[in-house]
């Protein structure tokens, strides 16, 4: 058996093993080598856990929709810690808003230079030698060889929400560490940032997407929600193409089995459960 920290950074153990299994292998090797890429590691995972939370209610925590997912976010989070390594905790999360609404993407986000490996001679990440890569509109680099883009689900549609979404959150974090602490109303300031997303009231025009199942068969109809999801991401892929404004496909799907009514049940009775994902959408004012 290999050793945790040969299993970790060891390079050899990569000889013979194809694609899938290298990407594979490669995640614990890129969350061990984070862990050794920033100089605080508490304050690492009290940012990170803030940003996670706040990615989440505010809708933009989903790799298959298009947006960003966990590996995604804690590159981002250690790439700031690695900027402002004596930074507080509040001020790397004001860091963090302020530096990925202004950055310049398609720009890459990297921990680490990348380096070859002569005897590998593995695919990585290179926009120069792979013309396709140049397309990656928000590429955020792992730093485990062969480095990857961790992030080439984004479309122009879900940056565009996350970019929005930075803004807000740079202005409310801002005008907190400007004001200064104060117990009650920075605990009410901080709540603001965490606020779920207004979703449901931003847009005129919904695209439901629906899938359901027999109730007892709940399993079955879970199994096709990662398909599903990554089906909804093409097809937002394609609305682009099309004279829209905004594009939003909302990462949290609702699931539900209705009370009412025989149509919503089988003919032999038996009741239907439901999952249903939403993209929001607002048309442009000439264009559409």
């Amino acid at each position: 058996l290999f050793h945790k920290e040969t299993i970790m950074y060891c390079i050899i153990i990569l000889q013979g093993l194809d694609d899938a299994t290298t990407k594979s292998i490669n995640g614990p090797r890129v969350t061990e080598l984070i862990a050794k890429l920033i100089p605080n590691p508490a304050t690492f995972a009290l940012v990170l856990r803030c940003v996670r939370l706040w990615a989440k209610q505010r809708g933009v925590y989903s790799n298959k929709m298009g947006f960003l997912g966990g590996v995604n976010w804690a590159i981002l989070v250690a790439f700031v810690c690695q900027l402002f390594p004596t930074a507080a905790p509040a001020r790397l999360l004001q860091k963090f808003f302020s530096l990925y609404q202004e950055w310049k993407w398609p720009t890459e986000i990297r921990l680490c230079h990348p380096y070859e490996v002569d005897y590998l001679d593995m695919k990585q990440w290179d926009p120069t030698v792979d013309r396709s890569e140049k397309y990656h509109v928000m590429p955020i680099i792992t730093p485990a060889y062969p480095c990857q883009n961790s992030s080439y689900n984004v479309s122009h549609s879900t940056l565009d929400i996350m970019l929005g979404e930075f803004k807000r959150g740079k202005e409310i974090v801002k005008e907190i560490c400007d004001k200064g602490w104060d117990d009650q109303r920075t605990k009410e300031e901080w709540a603001t940032l965490f606020e779920p997303s207004e979703f449901f009231l931003r847009y005129g025009t919904y695209v439901v997407v629906q899938a359901s199942a027999p109730a007892n068969e709940e399993k079955m109809l879970h199994a096709w929600v990662g398909y599903i999801e990554s089906r909804i991401r093409k097809l937002v892929e394609y609305l682009q193409r099309t004279p829209l404004r905004k594009i939003f496909p909302y990462p949290k799907k609702i699931e539900f089995v209705p009370e009412t009514s025989e149509e919503e049940e089988k003919e032999d009775g038996q009741k239907l459960k439901y999952i249903r994902w939403y993209i929001g959408i607002l048309r442009h004012p000439v264009r559409s």
